[in-house]
């Protein structure tokens, strides 16, 4: 797989986490992020006869694509955390009103 051919690859599974982020379904994001981990990694290793600015525009728009996923991961790390405030709020309260 050429260098431009794998870069879409990663950009489309991106495009898939976003998606997935978007409707909430973070497990699936896990998933997908397991599989662009190993294209990622691989990524020095495959030729490249593309030119420098396709190179760029693609990395470019990856990057864009990973902004706006960080930044719902961001949204969502802060609704997990509220969550957790409340229950734990919630659970003082029952074993006050639970102790007398």
């Amino acid at each position: 797989m050429r260098y431009l051919e794998h870069l879409n690859c990663i950009i489309n599974i991106t495009r898939q986490m976003l998606t997935s982020a978007k409707s909430g379904d973070w497990d699936q994001v896990i998933q997908l992020e397991a599989r662009r981990e190993n294209m990622l990694k691989v990524m020095g290793a495959v030729s490249s006869d593309t030119p420098v600015a396709d190179a760029i525009e693609g990395l470019r728009h990856l990057v864009a694509l990973n902004t706006e996923l960080t930044e719902l991961g961001v949204i969502e790390k802060s609704a997990c955390l509220n969550q957790f405030d409340e229950n734990q709020k919630s659970k003082k309260a029952f074993n006050a009103y639970t102790a007398y």
